[in-house]
């Protein structure tokens, strides 16, 4: 009993010691995958995009599909002046660790809300979702 206590105990601790330094470091990695994004959204590298994304993302849909939205994000909307995170969210399971993100993004001709699911593993980040809202994404 006491031996299962003990064990359970250093049990509780070692995970909440690798979770103190897990998610912080997981942001981290999860905020330069973003960044990276963007910079590639700004040049209108939409397939530097989908090839670096994870593979859930590159299945969700057609590549077609993406390249033509990310083009008409660059060509209606211009490169990002500033991309503001408003929230973010650490999860961890037994498929792995993902972040989320949402961001108010200003464009050169205009802003959006964007949200990201960023899946982390191995010390690596790959946007696994993007999503976008954008009035003039629309209207344009």
């Amino acid at each position: 009993m006491v031996r299962t206590r003990l064990g359970a105990l250093l049990a509780a601790g070692a995970l909440a010691a690798a979770g103190c330094s897990g998610p912080s470091a997981s942001v981290a990695e999860a905020e330069k995958a973003v960044a990276t994004f963007h910079e590639r959204l700004s040049a209108g590298r939409c397939e530097e995009i989908h090839q670096a994304a994870d593979e859930g993302f590159r299945a969700s849909g057609p590549k077609q599909q993406f390249l033509d939205v990310c083009a008409a994000v660059a060509r209606k909307l211009g490169a990002i002046r500033s991309a503001d995170r408003q929230s973010w969210r650490v999860f961890v399971g037994t498929g792995g660790t993902s972040v989320q993100f949402t961001y108010k993004t200003a464009f050169e001709q205009g802003s959006g809300a964007e949200s990201f699911n960023v899946k982390v593993s191995g010390g690596s980040a790959r946007v696994l979702a993007w999503n976008i809202q954008s009035n003039e994404l629309i209207t344009r």
